[in-house]
């Protein structure tokens, strides 16, 4: 932007063609309200949009699920003269199927076919999700006919959505016919890229990952393997689309062990992945996981590890807890980064008690919080901020989270000295509602020249029955000298 306008300080006037490219840009991060202020002020420099970039930014309203600013835009650039192409057509029918609006989708299909606009194979395959959503069938028989009619072929998306809605749909039989069609797609597909190898044409990531993908879905899943590694020994490297759609197809057909293996090796890659990921091993690795024994695969701590994390990273905390229980039925022993994955977990939700317990746990099997569980630590400043805010209850919860990573996560209190009496436990168990300055402490003293020492517990019980009577800066001077 600030480009352009230094263009126009020079004079040099920019047009549509200048503006494209920062469209674009805008429209693929998601700045629709940004991208809507541009095409203003394009209007207002008399420069006249055409209807590349009226399509690309009702494209991305679509995408951005402001379909009611896409349509209004449509229809907005109609009365402007701009007719509306295929891309203009297929981007607000995909929006209107996104928002489960097949009706609307279906009456933007019939005024492209009344204005002479030739539907593309991305059109139909909107409308045909979305009818099979709703459980339409004979309106999606009627749309497939309708493509075929028109002499555009189906491709792997078309048949893939056919196959899920029919089998849905129990009509098994119909089903079965498209997956007979779609692997002839698939092997004519493999054929044209034998061919294309064979006259030095070297293909990319994006060829490979189509026909991986085809050959998944086909269920011809050792051949997508073989594929695989043959893209890795060409020198083609697979990215995220390419590990996702082969985890996809290995948890599918219930090879749960290879797909964990993958998984690691893009964890050890330091290859940046999102939830996604997680939860395409997750949605089905938990029963797969419990029917591994059966088939004289036992699971490691590793395995674990990467089942508890997925479930963690999902928010299905109870479940990773059930799973992590379920290790110790098993005689398989949890390690540091087990403790780990979940201690962060419970205390990124806030969960105080069962974060002390795990920490009490781990520090008795000999294992230690690690340095991304430590950064977890509130900062001084941080809780300041709240205590300025007044905010009484996150103030407490701050304080008490503060206090218990300190002491358990970087204080060593192995050198304070001789055993003393325990006669803090009597005193806390009377309760400390109402403590005063000077009682609270005494108790704090008493505390940690104890030996053994108190658990994480006692002093979260001690710091929060401080916090209650507002005694924050005791809180943290207290906290300080441990």
């Amino acid at each position: 932007m600030a480009l352009i306008d230094r263009m126009m300080d020079k004079g040099c006037q920019p047009d549509q063609f200048t503006y494209g490219p920062i469209l674009n840009r805008m429209c693929k991060s998601g700045n629709t309200a940004l991208v809507l202020d541009l095409l203003r002020k394009m209007e207002h420099r008399k420069i006249k949009p055409h209807v590349v970039t009226y399509s690309l930014i009702i494209d991305g309203l679509c995408k951005d699920g402001s379909l009611e600013d896409a349509f209004t835009l449509f229809n907005e650039m109609e009365i402007k003269g701009i007719k509306g192409n295929v891309i203009t057509y297929t981007s607000l029918i995909g929006g209107f199927c996104n928002a489960g609006k097949w009706d609307g989708g279906a009456q933007l299909l019939r005024d492209m076919i009344t204005r002479e606009i030739t539907p593309n194979i991305f059109t139909f395959n909107a409308l045909i999700d979305s009818f099979l959503k709703e459980g339409k069938l004979t309106e999606t028989n009627e749309l497939y006919n309708e493509m075929i009619k028109r002499g555009i072929d189906p491709n792997i998306i078309t048949y893939s959505t056919l196959i899920y809605g029919l089998c849905n749909e129990k009509r098994l039989d119909e089903a079965k016919q498209m997956l007979d069609l779609m692997a002839k797609l698939v092997d004519e597909g493999m054929r044209l890229f034998r061919k294309m190898s064979m006259r030095g044409l070297v293909a990319d990531t994006v060829t490979y990952s189509t026909l991986i993908q085809g050959f998944c879905q086909s269920g011809k899943l050792n051949v997508a393997k073989e594929l695989f590694q043959e893209m890795v020994s060409e020198g083609a490297h697979p990215d995220i689309v390419t590990y996702k759609i082969l985890l996809d197809g290995l948890c599918d057909k219930g090879e749960l062990e290879m797909a964990l293996d993958i998984l690691d090796k893009m964890r050890k890659s330091k290859m940046e992945f999102d939830i996604s990921v997680y939860n395409i091993i997750s949605f089905t690795g938990c029963a797969m996981l419990v029917s591994l024994p059966l088939r004289g695969v036992k699971p490691n701590v590793i395995t674990h590890n990467i089942m508890i994390g997925g479930l963690c990273k999902k928010g299905s905390l109870s479940k990773a807890d059930m799973l992590f229980r379920k290790m110790g039925e098993d005689g398989i022993a949890p390690d540091d980064c087990t403790y780990n994955i979940l201690i962060r977990a419970h205390l990124r939700g806030g969960e105080l008690t069962t974060s002390a317990e795990l920490i009490e746990e781990m520090k008795s099997c000999g294992f230690s919080a690690d340095a991304s569980t430590v950064k977890m630590v509130p900062k001084a400043s941080k809780i300041k901020c709240l205590r300025d805010r007044q905010c009484e209850v996150d103030l407490g919860k701050g304080i008490r989270l503060y206090v218990f990573l300190c002491f358990v996560c970087e204080r060593d209190f192995s050198g304070l000295g001789c055993d003393r009496h325990l006669s803090y436990k009597e005193r806390l168990r009377s309760g400390i509602v109402g403590i005063k300055k000077d009682d609270a402490v005494a108790l704090f003293h008493s505390m940690i020249q104890s030996r053994p020492l108190p658990t994480i517990v006692d002093f979260c019980r001690l710091f929060s029955g401080i916090a209650k009577t507002k005694q924050h800066d005791l809180v943290l001077g207290l906290s300080k000298q441990g």
